[in-house]
């Protein structure tokens, strides 16, 4: 279809890799802009009000008051209170104007794209175009707060049906991706309703039949960040917290095995793209951003990218070494010893000890420029 482009509210559409643009669609006010592969639809998010839970929209003769009225949860997510708005996926042909876009989630008090971290992650089209996913808890009020099973939901924009593909799996279902071929579905699942740190699997669809199988049921591991289909769609790429790093796995789709591809003091973030054979990943650790790597089958790493080297130059580092402590209870813990630069083993220094939070997050040799 090309190279898309969103600039005052107008997507532009290039055919020759951005040397020439034309204007393609006026898609207005609208979030996570994802069109269809046939490049005659399109799927956008946008925040509907439906409540009055702030008392100028609930009192119209009090239009300065900033009281807020609640009688239920959830008032609050994350860093943002409930306003009586509602993120919603809204499917359009192209000729239709944004304005007779359909809305999936009509009239309900659900968020698609999930509150408060979803993005264009959280729907996805068809192979065919025919069908649009998308993901929501289907709750409302105590009931949502206190729940994490989301579903996955594929409607069909011919008959305008319905479907809950994940229906009867009770825990978190997201992120679903189809395989290059279309004949899969793949997407993040956790078995228990409530326990937002359960063990999360990878789930795979027959499209046609759509029948499950859970390729990591039997590892004893949990996956903890990017996953991406292999370009034969013979198995799947997945990165894992593992001994106080993230990591580069692969699970094979007709025997389940899972192989660890990478090791090292680093974490494997993200999965950007399968090139002849070999993988672009972001790496980082404790005294490096992201950057560009290419990885082998054998897990050697290639770096493509050094955009801080003039910074790092002028820098001294401080070494990071893992090691295992043992607890009360007779079990071995990883700890992290941050050493700092010039760092003199005769001399005494003050120590800071970081307890991670959790447990829905390991701590890695992960790069923040976070407070904690």
């Amino acid at each position: 279809n090309g190279v898309y482009a969103l600039e005052n509210k107008q997507i532009y559409l290039s055919k020759d890799a951005g040397k020439t643009w034309s204007e393609f669609y006026n898609i207005g006010d609208v979030d996570n802009i994802v069109i269809s592969p046939d490049g005659k639809k399109i799927a956008f998010s946008k925040a509907v009000h439906i409540e009055n839970l702030l008392g100028k929209d609930k009192y119209k003769d009090l239009p300065k008051t900033t009281a807020q009225i609640y009688t239920d949860l959830n008032h609050r997510h994350w860093d943002a209170f409930n306003e009586g708005s509602y993120n919603h996926v809204f499917t359009v042909d192209l000729s239709q104007t944004v304005d007779q876009a359909k809305d999936l989630l009509e009239g309900k008090t659900f968020d698609s794209p999930q509150k408060p971290f979803g993005g264009t992650e959280d729907f996805v089209w068809s192979p065919d175009s025919s069908e649009l996913l998308y993901v929501t808890k289907a709750k409302s009020g105590a009931a949502y707060a206190q729940s994490t099973n989301t579903d996955i939901f594929a409607y069909n924009v011919v008959s305008g049906k319905t479907q809950n593909l994940s229906e009867g799996m009770m825990g978190y279902d997201v992120n679903p991706k189809f395989s290059p071929d279309g004949k899969y579905l793949l997407w993040n699942s956790m078995e228990r309703d409530g326990f937002e740190a359960d063990k999360n699997d990878i789930i795979v669809m027959d499209w046609n039949s759509k029948s499950k199988t859970n390729l990591t049921k039997a590892w004893d591991e949990s996956l903890s960040g990017d996953v991406a289909w292999s370009s034969d769609a013979k198995s799947i790429y997945f990165t894992s917290a593992f001994r106080g790093t993230k990591q580069l796995f692969s699970v094979d789709l007709k025997n389940k095995t899972v192989k660890q591809i990478t090791k090292g003091d680093f974490d494997i973030n993200e999965i950007v793209l399968e090139n002849k054979g070999k993988l672009w990943v972001t790496k980082t650790d404790i005294n490096h951003n992201a950057d560009l790597f290419e990885v082998d089958s054998k897990g050697s790493l290639k770096q493509i990218t050094d955009i801080n080297k003039d910074n790092y130059s002028k820098l001294v580092q401080g070494k990071s070494e893992l090691k295992m402590v043992k607890t009360t209870d007779g079990k071995e813990m990883g700890v992290w010893f941050h050493y700092p630069p010039n760092f003199d083993p005769n001399k005494k220094y003050p120590t800071l000890v970081y307890c991670q939070g959790g447990p829905q997050s390991a701590l890695t040799q992960f790069f923040s420029t976070r407070w904690n």
